[in-house]
């Protein structure tokens, strides 16, 4: 009978607050935006910390945003654990901080009844712990420290299977712990990357945990994802030409210089990894992994294709191994041809066909000391998460790089994700499904395009990214369509793997070898297209790898970007924190 009054005393209560809250009209703003620095740290706050520890910079970060407190006499005690009833305290703290902007609770006795009231009231726990001082588990504070945000705060940064976790079948909580592997927040208890989660937490550890949750700036990005994005970017920052609608596909472009690594050694895998960040191997899993991710549906679908063409003549013979592991991991297409004009029409159907017609051909004809051809084809399709409509597009003024004015057609949107730096505005529109989205960056009125670019970074473009702003924001975006092509040899050897373009001494040994000369790559020919309109975004790429064999040669509050200057764009992966796509507009026209 008590119980039963308690329930509706409590749901008076609720509703009366409901209520006046809805009689006072306040809106309370919910998200990571709530938790901000509450004090600055200096050495003598913690004296048995230094600047060497591991977990330096979280305990300090974890201070100013008031999540953790010392215990005392100027100590923190960093090998220390913490039980039941703080785990409990501190996820509900959490919670409320996000989702109201306020840790203030009433007293209670014992202490920590009110913060054990508020988690079972807000499905943070399923049952009152029998004993809450004693001391939590790593397993039960992942646990229930991972049920204070919700699941979209937890974007996935790196590449992890259920099997990289040696002793996660010891978990009881598997869902939870993944998600926080994935989300860059805990990243193993030893270079086994096991979880451990029987053993007691420590109080360092949990610093690192908190901090990696509240700031997504210190979350830990897996060099795999890392990799992509700062290849990309640099490999654009290189490609980028004043004047020029430039657009690469980064993926594309790695995809196929990884299946061509598989068959150099030496000098020339050297560098070739140099430029990619990571092995060869380690690109190879995760590049595998990445393409069997991919989504296939009606509204959303990204389609990738990879094949080898291989010269039919006695005179070049071909590594086995370096067939199958293509096959293995890039699930590539093996093909024996004339290297005739067939081929050539062949090669060109088969990236019309696997880039839905938008790139018709992708070589324009085929050298006599053309040996082999590594082709990696990409294509993007997606509606909308939020449709445009008629009355959303009406004609409006473009300015080009060079100042003149064009006539073009934009669609108008509200979307409610806002990015911005020191030198730029943006946003973040999302494809059907969310795990795509178009990214917008648009350079101060004082910033030209071209110096935007040169300063572009990976990492920062990831965080940026990771961690909008959740506002109102009003967008234009200009309906363009565009055609890209270029030979990246270039800007490859400028950016380290000169050796692999070298005639008379690039290592491709494990490729196989050319009864007349030397193996090396003659050309990286990348193609792209894309169209935005109403309906979605439609984008393909293509990339080609020549082999030659050589014989000596106010109200409201919002913000507002309208795209109607330079800017730059990207098609994002959300969920593994990576450019599809990335290019510049600078000039539009009808």
């Amino acid at each position: 009978m008590l119980k039963k009054i308690v329930s509706i005393l409590l749901t008076t209560v609720f509703v009366i607050s409901c209520l006046s809250t809805f009689a006072n009209a306040q809106v309370v703003n919910f998200g990571m935006d709530n938790f901000s620095k509450r004090y600055d740290y200096e050495n003598s706050v913690y004296k048995d910390i230094n600047e060497d520890d591991w977990f330096y910079g979280n305990v300090v970060s974890a201070y100013e945003l008031g999540l953790m407190n010392g215990k005392g006499n100027h100590r923190f005690d960093p090998s220390g654990n913490i039980t039941v009833a703080e785990t409990i305290t501190i996820a509900s703290r959490l919670h409320s901080i996000y989702f109201s902007g306020s840790d203030k609770f009433t007293e209670s006795d014992p202490w920590y009844q009110s913060y054990l009231d508020y988690a079972a009231e807000n499905d943070l726990i399923y049952y009152f712990p029998s004993n809450p001082n004693e001391m939590a588990t790593r397993d039960f504070f992942v646990s229930i420290i991972n049920s204070a945000f919700p699941n979209e705060e937890y974007e996935t940064v790196n590449s992890i299977n259920e099997e990289d976790i040696p002793d996660l079948s010891e978990s009881y909580d598997k869902d939870a712990v993944m998600e926080m592997y994935r989300a860059g927040i805990i990243n193993g208890n030893d270079k086994s990357n096991t979880f451990a989660p029987e053993r007691n937490i420590r109080r360092s550890e949990v610093a690192a945990i908190l901090s990696r949750m509240v700031d997504k700036s210190l979350r830990i990005i897996s060099a795999d994802y890392a990799l992509i994005n700062d290849f990309g970017i640099r490999l654009f920052r290189e490609t980028y030409e004043k004047g020029k609608n430039v657009m690469l596909s980064p993926v594309s472009v790695i995809t196929a210089l990884a299946m061509t690594a598989n068959g150099a050694n030496g000098k020339t895998l050297e560098q070739m990894e140099n430029v990619f960040g990571t092995d060869v191997n380690n690109l190879n899993e995760f590049l595998m992994d990445y393409i069997r991710s991919l989504p296939n549906g009606e509204s959303s679908k990204v389609h990738m294709a990879n094949s080898i063409w291989i010269k039919d003549t006695d005179d070049l013979s071909v590594e086995k191994e370096f067939t199958e592991k293509n096959i293995r991991y890039y699930n590539s297409e093996v093909v024996k041809a004339a290297f005739d004009k067939q081929t050539l029409k062949d090669i060109n159907n088969w990236v019309k066909s696997n880039t839905d017609d938008m790139i018709p051909t992708i070589i324009d004809e085929i050298p006599d000391d053309a040996v082999m051809y590594l082709i990696n084809a990409l294509a993007f399709d997606s509606e909308w998460d939020e449709k445009y409509y008629d009355t959303d597009v009406w004609e409006d003024v473009f300015t080009d790089i060079n100042g003149k004015e064009n006539d073009v057609e934009f669609m108008h949107a509200n979307v409610y994700e806002y990015i911005e730096d020191e030198d730029a505005v943006g946003f973040i529109k999302n494809y059907i499904g969310e795990r795509y989205a178009y990214v917008a960056l648009l350079p101060d009125n004082d910033i030209q395009i071209e110096d935007y670019i040169k300063n572009l970074n990976g990492l920062k473009l990831s965080s940026l990214i990771s961690s909008p702003e959740i506002i109102k924001v009003k967008t234009s975006i200009p309906k363009y369509e565009s055609e890209y092509s270029n030979d990246l040899a270039g800007t490859l050897e400028k950016m380290g793997m000169e050796e692999a373009f070298k005639k008379s001494s690039a290592d491709f040994s494990l490729l196989g070898s050319f009864k007349d000369g030397n193996i090396s790559i003659d050309s990286v020919v990348h193609k792209t297209y894309i169209e935005v309109s109403e309906n979605g975004t439609k984008a393909a790429a293509a990339t080609s790898v020549g082999m030659v064999g050589a014989t000596a040669v106010a109200e409201e509050s919002y913000k507002t970007v309208y795209l109607n200057r330079p800017f730059v764009y990207m098609i994002y992966d959300r969920e593994y924190s990576i450019p599809l796509f990335i290019g510049v507009m600078e000039s539009i026209t009808k």
